[in-house]
């Protein structure tokens, strides 16, 4: 009864999930949520947030946190925010193995999801839970029988350039009756122009910069930043790479003060 009179958390998503997330095993940095392993992802948590925001897409490196990101939003959303809510990936096998390695792990870790979970057989089905509040589907992009079904509120295409043919189309038209519906789209990109590319050209076009330890200056960080040492510590005569202590002198050159 406390719970249904409870008011609203306004905090943010990352810092709500700060008290209220676990990362799963499979991270790098597993245990409690901490918003400053990838400070890159805190705005667009804080835009997921924002009605007045229909659309986000984030063109992004992999292993960059963006996967831990979209669950962290998805935990907020389901005790926050409720909603229909749809995850989809490339693959229908890729889907099911993430809803069960990865997503109900991490759901099950918040106490008040854990709460939440329908307790009768029936309401947790193959890619399927049925909160209380919302139903909650995780499909792939490949099965189009599977994506079309109920309105959805919050939708999370997860790494579309791997999306079949007009799927990502297709999927985004399940949010149009719901007037505070959120699409995520976010991606590794493939090819310059590609759907991701794309799509991020669409937007504002926000980059994350990074201040200089030295000079202070913000600098968005490009390949062409980045530099090594190339000598015999680091190359064989026959020029095969010595990883170990070439990794050692890998920096990244700040291009306002070197």
């Amino acid at each position: 009864v406390a719970e249904i009179f409870e008011p609203r958390d306004l905090r943010l998503p990352w810092q709500w999930a700060e008290d209220n997330v676990w990362v799963d095993k499979t991270s790098a940095f597993p245990g409690r949520y901490r918003a400053s392993t990838a400070p890159w992802t805190k705005e667009l948590m804080e835009v997921f947030a924002d009605n007045e925001v229909r659309e986000v897409s984030v063109m992004c490196s992999a292993q960059s946190g963006k996967t831990q990101a979209l669950m962290v939003l998805l935990a907020w959303a389901i005790v926050e925010d409720p909603g229909p809510a749809m995850w989809v990936l490339a693959a229908q096998d890729e889907a099911e193995d993430f809803m069960q390695t990865r997503l109900l792990p991490t759901l099950m870790e918040c106490p008040s999801i854990r709460r939440m979970m329908p307790r009768e057989r029936s309401g947790k089905r193959k890619g399927t839970i049925d909160f209380a509040s919302m139903p909650l589907m995780v499909r792939g992009a490949g099965s189009p029988s599977k994506l079309q079904s109920v309105p959805i509120r919050w939708l999370i295409l997860d790494e579309v350039r791997n999306y079949p043919t007009g799927a990502l189309e297709m999927v985004k038209k399940r949010v149009r009756a719901q007037w505070n519906s959120k699409v995520v789209q976010i991606s590794t990109p493939h090819f310059e122009n590609d759907a991701v590319h794309q799509s991020f050209l669409d937007g504002d076009q926000r980059r994350f910069e990074w201040p200089c330890q030295a000079c202070g200056a913000f600098f968005t960080p490009l390949w062409e930043h980045v530099e090594w040492e190339e000598s015999e510590r680091t190359k064989t005569p026959e020029g095969k790479w010595l990883f170990e202590p070439l990794s050692e002198t890998i920096r990244l050159k700040c291009p306002t003060c070197g």
